[in-house]
C-alpha cells in the first residue's frame, strides 16, 4: 500500500513512513521523516513531530500520516502568494530581458495586487499588552530569512529577545531558492506561534547576489518574492504599504554600488514600509484600497471607537519625502504635520482615544523617525551592520549603525543588539544574516475612557 506524505510544496507516494523510517535508520544510521529538503538525518527534523510512541492496537500509521501531511502542508502553503502575486517564469524572464529600458514602472504597475498584503490572524487567538502597557519588540534585517529556523531557536532561548509582542521583519523571501523555495514568513510564524503579515517589496527577476546565483545554478525561483513582515500573537488589523516609486536602477544589470549587488540583482516593484493595528482580541478593521488612506474626519471617528491598540511598522529604505510624511502622520493617527514646517519639525500625538502608541523598525535613514513625528530610539553607538560571527561566542559589528527603533512612546530599557550567529558549532559558527537583532520595550499610554456606544 502506498500512502501520500508531504515533499515541499507537492506530495509523493511512498511505502509506509514508518517502514521508511526504519529502513532509513538500519540501512544508513539516519533518521528523517520523509520531509523536503532533507536534513543530515542525524538532527530532528524541526517541521515536524511525531509521536512519542506507538500502540500497536490502533493504526496510527494512518493517524501519523495525516499529522505529518496536515502540519507540513499548513507550513509550506504559498496559496495567498500564488492567488494574489504569481508572475509566470515567461513573462518574469521576459521583463528581465527588457532590463535597463527604464521602463521599470510599466512593467512594476503589471505585477498583480502588488500592494495587497497578505494578514493570517489564524496562529494565535490574542495577546494581553505586558504590565502597565508594555510591549516587547524585536526588529531584523533577516537577508532573505534562509535562517528562520535558526533565529526561531535564537528567540525561543535568548531571554532578551524571548517571548516578544512583535517581531518586525526586512528582506525575507517567498519561493526563492537561494531560501530553499519556501515561505520563510509562514514557516517562523508557525514555529512560533505568531500571527504574520507579508508585504511584497520586490519580484526577483535573477536568483540573486553572484553567489546566490552561483550556489543556486540550475535551480529555479518558484515565485521570486522578497518583502516585509510583521510577526505577532497579537490580532492584526488595518494593515498598509506605503511604498516609493521604483529607481531605474534597481531595473539595471549595470553596477550600482549599494543598490543592485553590482548589477547582478535586476528587480521591481519598489522599496516600501508596512503597517498595521494590533490588537489584544479580534476586531472588525476597515481593508484600504490600494493607495488610498481615509483622511478625512469621519475617519477619525472610526479610530476613536476601535479598542485599544498600537501601531507597528517596518520600513526597509523608504524615502524621507513630502508625500510619505503626510501618509505617515495620517496613518499613525496624528493628523496632518504642521503647518509652515520642515520635513523635520512635529512630535506625534495620538489622536485616536485608545490608540496607545507607535513604534515602527528597520532599516532606513535617521531621519525617517522625525518624518513621521516619531523620535529614534537608538543610541549612535548602537551599531548593527555588519555581522561577522567568530568563534567562542564573539563577533564583530560594524561599523554602521543602522536598523533603528522610532516611537513616540516611553522606552523602558535601552535598545539592546543581538549578533545574528548561531554558536551550535563553537570553532566554526554560522553568521545568519549581515544585520544585528534589535529589542526593546516601549510602554504605551494607559486607556483612557470612553464611550463606545
Amino acid at each position: 500500500q502506498l500512502y501520500t506524505v508531504p515533499f515541499g510544496p507537492t506530495t509523493i507516494q511512498t511505502v509506509c513512513p514508518l517502514i521508511l523510517d526504519k529502513y532509513i535508520e538500519l540501512r544508513y544510521g539516519k533518521r528523517s521523516p520523509c520531509q523536503y529538503p532533507f536534513a543530515d538525518g542525524i538532527a530532528e527534523e524541526f517541521s515536524v513531530r511525531l509521536p512519542s510512541s506507538i500502540d500497536e492496537a490502533t493504526n496510527v500509521t494512518e493517524v501519523v500520516v495525516r499529522d505529518i501531511f496536515q502540519a507540513d502542508r499548513s507550513q509550506a502553503e504559498m496559496n495567498f502568494a500564488l492567488e494574489n502575486w504569481y508572475v509566470p517564469k515567461k513573462q518574469r524572464e521576459e521583463w528581465w530581458k527588457q532590463r535597463g529600458n527604464q521602463q521599470q514602472m510599466v512593467y512594476t504597475d503589471q505585477i498583480p495586487n502588488l500592494n495587497k498584503v497578505e494578514v493570517d490572524n489564524s496562529m494565535s487567538a490574542g495577546c494581553r499588552w505586558g504590565m502597565n502597557n508594555t510591549l516587547k519588540v524585536i526588529g531584523w534585517n533577516a537577508e532573505r530569512g534562509t535562517f528562520w529556523n535558526k533565529f526561531y531557536g535564537m528567540v525561543d532561548s535568548m531571554d532578551d529577545i524571548k517571548e516578544p509582542h512583535v517581531i518586525l521583519m526586512n528582506e525575507m523571501d517567498i519561493g526563492m531558492a537561494r531560501s530553499g523555495n519556501v515561505h520563510t514568513v509562514r514557516r517562523l510564524a508557525h514555529k512560533l506561534g505568531m500571527n504574520y503579515a507579508f508585504g511584497v517589496e520586490f519580484l526577483e527577476l535573477t536568483r540573486g547576489t553572484r553567489e546566490e546565483q552561483e550556489s543556486t545554478e540550475g535551480q529555479r525561483d518558484a515565485l521570486s518574492l522578497h518583502g516585509n513582515a510583521i510577526l505577532t500573537k497579537c490580532i492584526i488589523g488595518e494593515s498598509m504599504i506605503l511604498r516609493d516609486p521604483l529607481d531605474h536602477r534597481y531595473f539595471s544589470d549595470k553596477a550600482h554600488r549599494g543598490i543592485n549587488a553590482n548589477g547582478y540583482e535586476v528587480r521591481l516593484g519598489g522599496r516600501m514600509g508596512l503597517f498595521a493595528r494590533i490588537f489584544e482580541q479580534p476586531v472588525k478593521t476597515l481593508d484600504f484600497e490600494e493607495g488610498k488612506l481615509p483622511t478625512d474626519e469621519g475617519y477619525y471617528n472610526y479610530l476613536n471607537r476601535l479598542p485599544p491598540h498600537f501601531v507597528v511598522g517596518n520600513v526597509h529604505k523608504l524615502g524621507e519625502s513630502k508625500n510619505n510624511r503626510k501618509w505617515l502622520w495620517n496613518y499613525y493617527g496624528f493628523g496632518h504635520p504642521p503647518l509652515n514646517s520642515t520635513l523635520y519639525e512635529g512630535k506625534g500625538i495620538d489622536l485616536p482615544t485608545q490608540q496607545k502608541g507607535v513604534i515602527i523598525q528597520g532599516d532606513f535613514g535617521p531621519k525617517f523617525c522625525a518624518l513621521g513625528g516619531l523620535t529614534k530610539v537608538n543610541k549612535n553607538s548602537d551599531k548593527t551592520f555588519r555581522v561577522k560571527c567568530l568563534p567562542n561566542g564573539k563577533a564583530n559589528i560594524g561599523p554602521l549603525a543602522a536598523d533603528y527603533f522610532c516611537t513616540n512612546m516611553k522606552s523602558n530599557h535601552p535598545v539592546k543588539v543581538t549578533p545574528s550567529c548561531d554558536w551550535s558549532n563553537k570553532n566554526s559558527p554560522l553568521t545568519l544574516a549581515d544585520h544585528a537583532i534589535v529589542s526593546t520595550v516601549v510602554q504605551g499610554r494607559e486607556d483612557a475612557a470612553r464611550d463606545i456606544t
